[in-house]
């Protein structure tokens, strides 16, 4: 773990060990503690402040004059290049390290950016910091799936969990489930987190309708998943405005059985008498819940226009 690169390392990659060695290793508070403290004191409370203060998952091994160097400085987001790199003395030599971009922000190192993802994203869910919007939240997964926790991330939590410092019986998520990056796992994780209701996609979506030679309407039902898709108890309803009666549309409900395999699209042949005029599908599930609308006019023999 000594061996591990600390947290700003440049190309030349100063290592824990060297620090150690040198008398010249510090705490880097990834999200500085700056930045939230008077927040948490005053929404809170003094306690859960000094928690977040020194919850050790937000602690990452860092030159002492880098640590001095970043301060408060916000990260970039945008995948800037370094234009000024921070120097410090290691060995009696200046060594080069990451440094900020034209913007002034702080460039994150290739080789530790999953790292400092994980701890932002620990403590804004932890504490609710909103020190990253939803989409530098987004960014971030990015990261965590680019670079996987590192053996110092993962041997550093497991010493956090068998010594609990300052009594706290905690882990980052992130690293001991990293799986928790994948998009689907993320998206309920983010959407939970900022309170947005989850959309889901329908599964079964009226595609098209066509009438026949006959006047009978198809109406082609499409699966768009990977599963067969079990009918039963389905209901398919016609709400049809004709010139005669437009305030009173004309009201067909037909009951739907049988599945439909995933990915295919399967027909529906309607029989009905005078079909003309604007219709409205309305296509339910077994639980009476709409899951998909098509809205059409018929004047005759063809494809119907689409409304």
């Amino acid at each position: 773990m000594l061996d591990s690169k600390t947290v700003y390392s440049g190309e030349e990659g100063v290592t824990i060990r060297e620090l150690l060695d040198n008398n010249i290793r510090s705490i880097e508070h990834v999200v500085p503690k700056g930045t939230y403290e008077d927040n948490l004191d005053s929404w809170l409370g003094v306690s859960k402040s000094n928690g977040a203060s020194i919850n050790p998952l937000n602690f990452l091994p860092s030159h002492r004059t880098i640590n001095s160097k970043r301060n408060q400085i916000v990260f970039d987001f945008d995948g800037d290049t370094v234009v000024s790199e921070a120097l410090a003395e290691v060995d009696r030599m200046s060594r080069r390290f990451t440094g900020v971009d034209a913007q002034g922000q702080w460039v994150m190192p290739l080789m530790s950016r999953g790292d400092i993802a994980r701890c932002v994203m620990y403590m804004e869910l932890m504490y609710e910091l909103k020190y990253v919007n939803e989409a530098e939240m987004r960014k971030l997964q990015e990261w965590m799936k680019e670079d996987a926790p590192s053996a110092y991330e993962t041997a550093f939590g497991l010493w956090i969990r068998q010594t609990q410092p300052f009594g706290m019986n905690i882990q980052n998520p992130f690293v001991s489930n990293p799986e928790l990056a994948t998009d689907e796992l993320f998206k309920k994780l983010l959407n939970s987190y900022l309170g947005k209701e989850e959309i889901v996609d329908p599964v079964i979506v009226i595609d098209s309708v066509v009438v026949d030679l006959a006047g009978r309407e198809i109406i082609t039902l499409r699966n768009t998943t990977m599963n067969t898709v079990d009918l039963g108890g389905w209901e398919l309803r016609l709400a049809t405005q004709t010139r005669n009666a437009p305030s009173q549309p004309r009201i067909d409900v037909y009951r739907i059985a049988g599945g439909l395999s995933g990915g295919v699209r399967g027909n529906l042949v309607i029989i009905r008498q005078n079909n003309f005029g604007q219709t409205t599908i309305t296509l339910s599930d077994e639980d009476d819940k709409i899951v998909s609308e098509f809205q059409y006019s018929n004047a005759g023999i063809g494809v119907p226009s689409r409304l």
